[in-house]
C-alpha cells in the first residue's frame, strides 16, 4: 500500500506528500487542491510512491513525464472543437465523490452530445456519446475502475464545450 509520495521537478524534490489523494501542490483542507503556479518552460516530472511515511519504505511505483508548459491554452486532444467554454448548465453530484456519481445536463436543441472523462495525465478514463441528443441528461458514471484523484469531465454538445474538475477520494 502507498504511504507516500514524492515529487520531483527538474531533478529536485519538489514535495513529498503522506496523505491520499497525493497532490504535487497539496490539498489542505483534503479535496481542496492548491494551485501550482509555474513558469512557461519545459518540466521533467518524476513521482515515486512509498510503502512509508516521508518517501521511506519500499518503492512501489515510479512514473516521469517529460512536458512543456505554455503561455497559451492547450487543447486536450488534437481533434477537440475549439468553442467558449461554459460552466454553468453542467451539474456534477456528489463532487468530492468516491467513483460514482451523476451528471445532469439540459441540452435545448438537437446535437450530438459527447462526454469525455481525463485522468490527471490527460489520458482519456471514458467517453460517451449519444447522437441528435436533446433534452434533460441524468447520467451515472462510474469511475470506481479508476485511482482516487484529480479527473476532468469534458462534455461537448454542438458547439458548446464545457469542461469541469471531479474529485474521486478512496
Amino acid at each position: 500500500a502507498v504511504k507516500s509520495v514524492r515529487f520531483i521537478v527538474n531533478g529536485t524534490t519538489f514535495r513529498t506528500e503522506n496523505t491520499s489523494p497525493y497532490a504535487i501542490n497539496g490539498d489542505t483542507p483534503s479535496g481542496c487542491y492548491k494551485k501550482w503556479y509555474v513558469n512557461a518552460m519545459p518540466y521533467t516530472l518524476t513521482v515515486i510512491a512509498y510503502s512509508g511515511l516521508n518517501a521511506t519504505g519500499t518503492v512501489s511505483a515510479s512514473f516521469t513525464r517529460t512536458f512543456t508548459i505554455v503561455n497559451q491554452a492547450s487543447k486536450m486532444e488534437e481533434n477537440s472543437i475549439e468553442s467558449p467554454v461554459e460552466e454553468s448548465s453542467l451539474q456534477l453530484y456528489p463532487n468530492p465523490n468516491t467513483g460514482k456519481f451523476i451528471a445532469e445536463y439540459y441540452a435545448p436543441e438537437v446535437n450530438n452530445l459527447t462526454i469525455k472523462i481525463y485522468n490527471h495525465l490527460g489520458q482519456n478514463v471514458y467517453t460517451n456519446e449519444k447522437l441528435e441528443f436533446v433534452g434533460e441528461l441524468k447520467e451515472s458514471i462510474d469511475l470506481d475502475a479508476h485511482p482516487a484523484g484529480m479527473y476532468f469531465l469534458q462534455m461537448q454538445h454542438g458547439d458548446k464545450r464545457i469542461l469541469k474538475k471531479i474529485i474521486v477520494k478512496d
